[in-house]
């Protein structure tokens, strides 16, 4: 590899509410996808397990208590040439296990993390999404979803 790359395991939530509502984070300045709405997630580290990182990172992205439900599906990614983190030019390899996950009882979404990859959080509803700018990975997690999935309130999105 002649320059930076970010290899990842990362963990990403359909996260829905008792509402139907979607819960996405949008990505800070910097960072591969910044300004696009994102499903709410990220890496896993070292000796964590995928449904546990996700738990965590939805907590410290959207400061929402999730539990974490039944896997949606897995797909890898990469990409060259994307603005990252420690460089302008980083190749992105990764491997993206999308989860369905639920607030029971959902509360005012707020970036919990400082300094991090998210600046901004919200609830959607369903027919609020083709009218967003939304990151790969939330194209690529939505896309999994069919009207069989058993995602409340996203069927058919």
């Amino acid at each position: 590899r002649p320059g930076p790359s970010l290899r990842r395991l990362g963990g990403y939530g359909l996260v829905t509410d008792p509402a139907g509502r979607l819960l996405l984070s949008r990505i800070a300045e910097g960072f591969p996808g910044e300004g696009t709405w994102h499903l709410p997630g990220g890496g896993v580290d070292h000796g964590e397990q995928v449904r546990a990182a996700l738990r965590r990172e939805v907590a410290e992205e959207t400061g929402q208590r999730a539990g974490v439900g039944a896997m949606v599906g897995v797909v890898h990614h990469h990409s060259t040439g994307v603005r990252g983190p420690e460089a302008e030019e980083t190749e992105i390899y990764g491997v993206w296990v999308f989860f369905h996950a639920h607030v029971a009882e959902p509360g005012e979404p707020r970036v919990q993390e400082v300094g991090g990859s998210t600046s901004d959080c919200a609830w959607f509803l369903p027919e609020d999404l083709p009218y967003l700018a939304l990151s790969a990975t939330a194209r690529r997690g939505l896309g999994l979803l069919s009207r069989s999935e058993a995602v409340p309130g996203l069927e058919g999105v």
